[in-house]
C-alpha cells in the first residue's frame, strides 16, 4: 500500500486510469467492506497512513473524484465531493486486500 501510494504520488494516472477500476470501485462499496488495519504494528499503520495523506499534496489528486457504473454504462458521477486523493485513502487498502492479497 505505502508502496503503492509512492508511485501514485509520481504518477497519478497510474490510479485514475488504472487501479481505480479494481474491486472495490467505489466509496458505497469500500464503506461496505470491514476496514484493512495492520494489526501487526501500529507504527506501520501510521506510517501508511503518511504516505496516504501525503496523495493530497499531488494537484492532480485534489480534483473531485469521479465513479463509473451507475444505472447507465459507462456514465459517471462525482462521489459526495470527495477528492480523488481522499477516494484513494479510503480505496487503496482494500483494492490490495481483495486484489493483491486474494491471488
Amino acid at each position: 500500500v505505502m508502496r503503492l501510494a509512492e508511485i501514485i504520488q509520481l504518477d497519478p494516472k497510474l490510479w485514475t486510469e488504472g487501479i481505480s477500476q479494481l474491486y472495490p470501485q467505489n466509496e458505497s462499496m469500500a464503506r461496505n467492506l470491514p476496514p484493512w488495519v495492520c494489526s501487526d504494528n501500529a507504527r506501520i499503520g501510521l506510517e501508511m497512513e503518511r504516505c496516504l495523506m501525503g496523495l493530497s499534496e499531488v494537484p492532480e489528486l485534489n480534483r473531485p473524484a469521479t465513479v463509473s457504473g451507475s444505472s447507465t454504462e459507462g456514465s459517471n458521477s462525482t462521489e459526495k465531493g470527495m477528492t480523488i486523493a481522499e477516494q484513494i485513502r479510503l480505496r487503496l487498502p482494500l483494492v490490495v486486500r481483495y486484489n493483491s492479497l486474494s491471488v
